[in-house]
């Protein structure tokens, strides 16, 4: 009896500390994630997180979704596996300023689009983070390093076009005598997704830190604006028509790397591909003629 009321004692005390600040207790942040686009079976699929070399597995449900938390001031990886499939690692920073109350955060939710392995591929380029996030302090939130991501998209993109070119080679076959030259037959290219890089939360969130906000107001028709920023230049292209406006950006950076967007209030910036940028420039030309 004594000793269960000894026990009872000492964790009264021990709440009493904790409440009062006396004993520290780590905040931990909820990172939620699902895997998409694998297909419906998700029993293959692992995902293994490590931090300061220490390694854990995290389970996922039957529709592939898994979450974790994180301790402040760490940085962890995440990894991505499953049979015939790209592997995939992310970097996530919780280190964050003195100021900010960690676990106020709002959790992050972090979707990953593995795709299926093809000729070419660089398997030790995806030994390294495909994406890397860390706390943005304008945004008061966590956010993707955008511009790492795109390089990753870019080189990723290079790969597969170079794959695609070696399948469009004829195919010869030789014999000693005489040489005998098949005829070439077409091959079926691989579909390319759409998302070579890390699909994850906010990721059309663009934003170009030091670029200047739009002015209140512009002139009716067309307006383009030429910046020079720290390794890119930036055009933006203005239309108004009536009390409508649309922006559009081209993001071209110093290590050749060209991105177009399309400004979204509801949004922010989505990307989009060159074709479709230079086709929405057009229409709007036409219709504030």
């Amino acid at each position: 009896m004594k000793s269960l009321r000894a026990g009872i004692k000492i964790t009264g005390f021990l709440i009493i500390l904790i409440i009062g600040g006396l004993i520290k207790v780590d905040a931990q942040y909820k990172v939620e994630g699902r895997i998409v686009d694998v297909g419906s079976s998700f029993e293959d699929v692992s995902v293994v997180i490590e931090t300061n070399g220490l390694k854990k597995e995290i389970n996922l449900s039957i529709d592939g979704a898994f979450e974790t938390y994180l301790q402040k001031n760490k940085i962890y990886h995440f990894s991505f596996f499953k049979p015939d499939f790209v592997a995939k690692v992310i970097e996530f920073s919780t280190i964050v300023p003195d100021n900010i109350h960690f676990e106020t955060i709002q959790p992050y939710y972090l979707p990953v689009r593995l795709f299926k392995t093809f000729e070419g591929v660089d398997t030790v380029f995806f030994k390294q983070p495909v994406a890397k996030i860390r706390f943005d302090e304008e945004l008061s939130d966590f956010a993707d390093d955008r511009d790492y991501s795109l390089k990753v998209k870019y080189h990723i993109d290079e790969m597969r076009a170079e794959a695609e070119k070696q399948k469009e080679k004829p195919v010869i076959k030789k014999k000693k005598k005489p040489v005998e030259v098949l005829e070439v037959v077409e091959i079926d290219k691989p579909k390319v997704q759409e998302d070579t890089a890390v699909i994850i939360q906010k990721e059309e969130n663009f934003s170009i830190v030091g670029l200047p906000p739009l002015k209140e107001s512009y002139p009716q028709g067309r307006t383009d604006e030429y910046f020079e920023m720290e390794g890119r230049k930036v055009e933006r292209t203005i239309f108004m028509n009536g009390n409508v406006r649309k922006v559009y950006f081209v993001v071209k950076h110093h290590w050749g790397g060209v991105f177009y967007f399309i400004d979204q209030a509801e949004i922010g910036y989505r990307c989009i591909s060159k074709k479709t940028y230079e086709n929405l420039l057009a229409n709007n030309e036409l219709d504030n003629k």
